[in-house]
């Protein structure tokens, strides 16, 4: 009787995961607070007729109608020029309309991996996405994590949608010099097991009442993928199946702690073009060459705020369409890398350095800028 149960079992066919959807009073509440308008007329674009996706080698055109291509070059100087200090602008992609049209380096080799820093916190969002379309993990019901697995923990109520949001409560210190936190996490004795560091803390704020950003809380969200696919090589080779071959990205470094989890809050590094390729998923809404990667609500997800927090989604930054914002969300990372992604203008822009001041940043800003004529 039992080998004819597990029979029957093994030949019926999984269920269908059910769509993945935002709670309506999570609209409810921005348009309350006077922040409705973050969503209004953002539709992401689909890859235009002809263009080729990404996946092999990159479609390469030249700059579209209405682009300042003097500010553009005025961009790259600034932002290339000499400064004092180590470190610098180093790399800038732009990719519009689904083609590459800026690749400009400066004392970088295109092929080599650049570190992530905290676009990886982005890229895990995207990790959990997929375990959110397949049915295996529901945001909004209590994190499944060890620590607070007793329902009398007050940590108990963290809800994976806080993790995502930064609002776990969790105390937490994300100086990024001297004694702190994330450098312990990341270089220190912690090192050898992250995500039960962050786990550990205990809470200053009750769970969903506060945002503070926290690298450990991204830890956590790393083994909450990890427990569902698997934990070193067979953890970052379901990285790789899942979300990055899809894309065409091969150049993917990571960095492990002792148990095997990947660093989601700070280092999936992999080349500039890799990140563009990356980008280009968000702002075609999560699709790749006919096939849905992430759902297109889970993107929405991404760049959805708490009133209390509007520039900060779900481990992605985000502006509104107000002001001139056209949208735009982005990931960014400690040192200067972003990944800037700008619907009404089918754009991504990406900017790696490795500087402590505000070049990377005004270089990102400016080429966005320069392109703000190209809208159709």
């Amino acid at each position: 009787m039992l080998a004819a149960g597990n029979a029957a079992l093994a030949t019926t066919e999984p269920p269908t995961p059910a769509p993945f959807g935002i709670p309506a009073d999570r609209f409810d509440a921005l348009d309350a607070a006077g922040l409705g308008w973050m969503f209004d007329g953002v539709e992401y674009p689909a890859q235009p007729e002809g263009v080729a996706w990404p996946t092999d080698e990159w479609p390469v055109g030249d700059l579209p109608a209405g682009v300042d291509a003097d500010a553009l070059q005025a961009a790259f100087d600034t932002a290339f020029a000499p400064r004092d200090g180590s470190g610098g602008v180093e790399a800038i992609v732009a990719v519009q309309g689904g083609r590459l049209v800026v690749e400009q380096y400066n004392n970088w080799e295109p092929d080599e991996p650049h570190l992530s820093w905290s676009m990886a916190k982005s890229i895990t969002q995207a990790m959990l996405g997929i375990l959110v379309s397949e049915g295996r993990l529901d945001v909004f019901a209590p994190a499944p994590v060890p620590e607070w697995s007793e329902p009398d923990d007050p940590r108990h109520a963290i809800t994976t949608d806080d993790l995502l949001h930064m609002r776990s409560g969790l105390e937490w210190n994300e100086e990024y010099a001297g004694e702190s936190d994330v450098i312990d996490m990341l270089y220190g004795d912690a090192k050898a097991n992250r995500a039960h560091f962050a786990a550990d803390r205990p809470l200053v704020a009750d769970p969903g009442t506060l945002w503070y950003y926290s690298s450990g809380t991204t830890q956590i969200l790393s083994r909450i993928v990890a427990d569902q696919v698997g934990y070193g090589d067979e953890g970052t080779a379901w990285a790789q199946q899942a979300l990055f071959d899809p894309l065409g990205i091969s150049s993917v470094r990571h960095d492990l702690d002792g148990t095997g989890i990947i660093s989601g809050s700070s280092a999936i590094d992999m080349t500039p073009l890799d990140f563009a390729r990356f980008g280009l998923l968000y702002l075609r809404g999560g699709e790749w060459d006919g096939t849905q990667i992430v759902p297109a609500e889970w993107v929405d997800y991404a760049r959805l705020p708490y009133p209390d927090a509007p520039e900060y989604g779900a481990q992605w930054w985000v502006m509104g369409s107000e002001d001139g914002n056209h949208g735009t969300f982005g990931a960014n990372g400690f040192g200067g890398q972003s990944i800037t992604i700008v619907p009404e203008l089918d754009l991504v822009v990406v900017v790696l350095a490795n500087v402590q001041d505000a070049s990377a940043d005004e270089a990102s800003a400016a080429v966005v800028e320069a392109f703000s004529g190209a809208a159709s």
